[in-house]
């Protein structure tokens, strides 16, 4: 069942949802999370965090990337002091930034040959565009690293604006707060639609109050996005028409 405020009518093919029809002088906003939804990084990551492990410590993950998607970093170097990857001794800011400085090099070195944007980006945005709509990008990751992939990846797209852990993470409760996007430019969260690719920045879509969350099943499946709250899944940006 759709929300009630969703301020536009959104149809994703072969799901089968529509919306709500608004007034068009009303500001909407499209709001992309980064990693798996705008370029196809995960997997870049979790091989970044590997070497810099390796390089560092002279050890590596085992799993696969899902384990690290949607965590902050620093719920993920708890984690990984509670694996046993990371000396057990409370790590300095310096230690901190001395290994994420080394996983960022071994970012851009991998990446430099296997990253891309997501296939459907470019046409999405367009479509949105050409009804008034904004669009931003909010992340957990930092923005001189947003900044940069984008220009690794060669993607142009004019997003008005880009948002990054540094601007959108409550310190307090550690959730992403998607609604910082939007009232920036005076836009009511409920008239906002968020695409995440994991259940916790589905779970803080919802919990800023966003009008319509869509889940992408890059990382995860399913079930476990609208276990999350989201109100529809898709598999790929393409399924997703705004009308």
């Amino acid at each position: 069942m759709l929300p009630a405020k969703l301020p536009t009518k959104l149809s994703v093919k072969s799901v089968g949802f529509s919306g709500m029809k608004q007034n068009s002088s009303q500001r909407r906003m499209l709001i992309f999370d980064f990693d798996g939804v705008v370029v196809d990084t995960e997997r870049v990551h979790f091989d970044s965090w590997n070497a810099a492990f390796e390089q560092m410590y002279g050890v590596t993950m085992s799993g696969d990337h899902t384990q690290i998607v949607g965590l902050s970093l620093d719920q993920l170097f708890v984690m990984w002091q509670q694996q046993g990857l990371l000396p057990p001794s409370k790590l300095t800011n310096q230690d901190k930034f001395n290994f994420l400085e080394c996983k960022t090099a071994h970012f851009y070195r991998i990446g430099a040959t296997k990253l891309a944007a997501m296939a459907g980006l470019s046409e999405l945005v367009q479509q949105v565009r050409a009804q008034g709509w904004y669009v931003a990008i909010a992340s957990r990751s930092r923005r001189l690293r947003l900044l940069k992939t984008l220009e690794l990846v060669g993607i142009t797209i004019p997003f008005d604006i880009i948002l990054g852990t540094e601007d959108v993470v409550n310190s307090s409760s550690d959730r992403k707060e998607h609604h910082r996007a939007a009232h920036i430019f005076g836009i009511e969260s409920n008239h906002c639609i968020v695409i995440e690719d994991s259940p916790s920045g589905v779970a803080d879509a919802i919990a800023s109050g966003i009008g319509h969350v869509i889940g992408i099943t890059t990382s995860f499946n399913r079930q476990s996005l609208l276990d999350a709250g989201a109100h529809v899944v898709v598999n790929a940006l393409e399924q997703v028409v705004i009308l």
